[in-house]
């Protein structure tokens, strides 16, 4: 028969930021009992009292993030790359933006040293490009509607381990650090083993030094 300490168990393994806020001492238990009551007592199908919930989170043994899954998933990023005189452009979609955007590619794969994301979303698309790319990016999208453009950008890319996908807590973790030192985070994009990371350059130093830590 499931307990109400092994289903207190489960459900902090299955938040990281509950999990990780017990383990610091930044929670308060009754207000936490209160939030998880509900949710445990549909698993138990039966009515719990805060106090064994409470009883519960107190004898409850987190794991240190060292030693967990998401503590060894983090220790696996090793590989960190930078790329800094960074320019985003954001336009609003249009049918010919798509087309435009089959232009820059064009020109990025001919030019050395370029860097050239793409982040499609319903109604703007943003565009983060080398400086070197600028020139040639201005005048493929004149005719298109620029929404914001920001020059003086960076880029940091984490190369994650291939669990990463099936582990939560990877990006927030990295995110949860970058916020606690003030770093802002301008934009990010994704794919299967790879977050980047765009900030302002005055911010690269320190959040280089931060995701080195993460392990």
């Amino acid at each position: 028969m499931i307990t109400v300490p092994q289903v207190v168990e489960e459900m902090l393994k299955q938040s990281p930021i509950i999990s990780e806020s017990v383990e610091e001492g930044l929670v308060n238990y009754s207000s936490l009992a209160r939030k998880l009551q509900p949710e445990i007592e549909q698993k138990l199908y039966k009515s719990v009292t805060l106090g064994s919930i409470i009883m519960a989170l107190k004898r409850l043994k987190i794991v240190s993030s060292k030693n967990n899954r998401l503590g060894e998933t983090l220790a696996k990023i090793t590989d960190l790359s930078m790329r800094s005189n960074l320019v985003s452009l954001t336009f609003t979609n249009s049918p010919t933006l798509f087309q435009n955007q089959s232009k820059l590619l064009d020109v990025a794969s001919k030019t050395p040293n370029s860097f050239l994301t793409i982040s499609h979303g319903i109604y703007e698309t943003s565009i983060f490009i080398s400086k070197n790319l600028l020139e040639e990016a201005d005048e493929i999208f004149k005719n298109e509607t620029n929404q914001l453009r920001t020059e003086g950008l960076s880029s940091i890319t984490l190369i994650l381990p291939k669990e990463a996908i099936d582990t939560p807590g990877i990006h927030y973790s990295v995110f949860k650090r970058l916020f606690s030192q003030g770093i802002n985070v301008f934009e990010t994009a994704s794919s299967y083993t790879e977050l980047t990371i765009f900030l302002y350059s005055k911010d690269t130093e320190r959040a280089f030094a931060v995701i080195k830590k993460l392990n």
